[in-house]
């Protein structure tokens, strides 16, 4: 078992299944062993993102 810490990067290309994010990654969060976590600052990021008029937070 590995415990996982999902930048918001990765949040955001795994929940749209972007290809930008690798097979390994891919393999790493989905394993039902594993146990992934994401920080509460990718919430903070994401709305940060969207207050600025980002429609997509990927965008900087």
């Amino acid at each position: 078992m590995k415990r996982i810490l999902i930048d918001t990067h990765v949040l955001l290309w795994w929940l749209s299944d972007d290809s930008k994010l690798g097979n390994d990654a891919k393999n790493l969060i989905s394993n039902p062993r594993n146990e992934s976590f994401v920080s509460s600052a990718t919430t903070w990021e994401v709305s940060i993102k969207k207050r600025k008029g980002f429609s997509n937070p990927l965008t900087t």
